[in-house]
């Protein structure tokens, strides 16, 4: 099955965009924070930088903040 993201704005393309290159960046540290037990803070950093929390934010989020 794919679940893939399938966006039918162009800024849903530019964020399913930012998303695919944090995954890329994210899973190259996967491994060893899953072997330390640790947490992945430069990946929080990471997307705080490239404004993906915010836009994931429900209290910035209309549909989200309603539902959440």
């Amino acid at each position: 099955m794919d679940f893939g993201l399938l966006p039918s704005t162009a800024s849903g393309s530019r964020f399913v965009s930012l998303a695919e290159q944090h995954a890329v960046d994210f899973a190259t540290r996967a491994d060893q924070h899953d072997r330390e037990g640790s947490f992945p803070f430069e990946n929080i950093e990471a997307m705080q930088r490239s404004w993906a929390a915010w836009v994931l934010s429900p209290s910035t989020t209309p549909f989200l903040a309603s539902t959440g």
